[in-house]
């Protein structure tokens, strides 16, 4: 019998997490449940297309501490001396141009709706990834219109991450991740207009 390993790189940490959210979004009407675990793939995602589009070719340029993590002028990402940034850090540091230059096309995040992005980041890390996360046993809830209202303006944000411009990759990679990412949209759109009727 031939073993299997899985195995796991950043890019395909990142669209494997997209696939996720769009395998949970789309079976959200049969298992209510599934709203959890989209919200939970869809922070993840956001959040590896984040570090990727942040990291150097050394792995450098993700970490809190980074200057403590070398060895011998190496840098060194099984040092315990530093730790990936968080989800809002990520967010602010994709907004620099100068941690976003790394390669001759890449370019820092911008939007004429940064601040309800910003907002909706927040919402989304806080209000409901981290409650289901770091759930207690308390009664608590919230509606799909709440969870769609929360993560609809962020596929604004996951096109850009998705692109060659920002993150090297495959064609058939970014046409992938631009078929998922519409796909999410128009789902989150739906639930979005029903909500308003």
């Amino acid at each position: 019998m031939k073993t299997k390993f899985l195995f796991l790189d950043e890019k395909e940490h990142a669209i494997d997490s997209l696939t996720q959210s769009l395998s949970f979004l789309v079976h959200t009407e049969q298992n209510p449940f599934n709203w959890k675990w989209f919200i939970i793939a869809f922070h993840n995602t956001l959040h590896s297309f984040m570090l990727l589009a942040l990291k150097k070719g050394d792995l450098s340029g993700i970490w809190e501490n980074e200057d403590r993590m070398k060895v011998n002028d190496r840098f060194d990402v099984f040092s315990e001396k530093g730790k990936l940034v968080d989800f809002m850090k990520a967010f602010k540091w994709i907004q620099e141009k100068e941690r976003m230059s790394k390669y001759a096309h890449s370019k820092e995040f911008k939007s004429e709706n940064i601040i309800e992005i910003e907002n909706r980041m927040k919402a989304l890390n806080t209000d409901l990834r981290n409650q289901f996360i770091h759930f207690r046993p308390v009664a608590w809830g919230a509606s799909p219109d709440y969870i769609t209202e929360i993560c609809y303006p962020l596929i604004e944000l996951l096109e850009f991450l998705g692109s060659t411009k920002v993150v090297p990759m495959s064609l058939k990679e970014e046409n992938l991740i631009k078929e998922y990412t519409a796909s999410i949209k128009s789902l989150l759109k739906i639930h979005l207009n029903d909500s308003v009727e």
